[in-house]
């Protein structure tokens, strides 16, 4: 469809997955959602404006579960004048987020999640944020602290049928040298 002033949308989908056990590698273009909530989380929601572009390995161990997803963003690219650009020669930054996200549970109704993600852009694609073993922030620091890095948690809970309670935090900007001061 078209919108607005001569801007075209598609929201085109599919996706590629190779799975063994319980390890899969998956390369889609699609909304994903990567963290605790039902229809949406603070780590990566899935009621993004559009689909993106992504790879994601994950890894299932009974009641363990580990998940890395690398994709490509719909940067802003709003001009000066409140236009966005469009056409052939638009000149649109690239735009990236890298997560990481380790999850237990259930155990008793209890399931917890820990993440940590990073969003860079106006570069080219960062192969040290594609490593699943790698710290993301670690990363960040090596590559002289020009991204955006964040930490997620979430807890949620379901004491018995017809019940659930649910929880996430989200830290941002991040500073390992002000945790446990008052900074935030």
């Amino acid at each position: 469809g078209v919108i607005g002033q001569g801007r075209d949308v598609d929201f085109s989908s599919g996706h590629l997955r190779a799975q063994f056990g319980g390890v899969a590698a998956e390369l889609g273009r699609e909304r994903v959602q990567l963290g605790g909530g039902g229809e949406e989380s603070l780590l990566l929601g899935s009621l993004l404006p559009s689909n993106f572009d992504y790879l994601r390995l994950t890894a299932t161990f009974g009641r363990f579960a580990f998940s890395h997803l690398h994709a490509s963003l719909l940067a802003d690219a709003t001009l000066e004048n409140g236009t966005l650009p469009f056409g052939p020669f638009a000149e649109i930054p690239p735009k990236y987020v890298a997560a990481h996200l380790v999850s237990f549970g259930p155990f008793a109704g209890v399931r917890a999640s820990l993440g940590e993600a990073v969003i860079y852009s106006g570069r080219p694609f960062e192969i040290g944020y594609l490593n699943p073993f790698n710290f993301l922030k670690s990363q960040e620091h090596y590559l002289r602290d020009r991204d955006n890095s964040f930490m997620y948690a979430s807890l949620s809970v379901n004491p018995f049928n017809g019940v659930f309670l649910e929880g996430e935090f989200m830290l941002d900007d991040l500073i390992f040298g002000n945790i446990g001061t008052k900074y935030w």
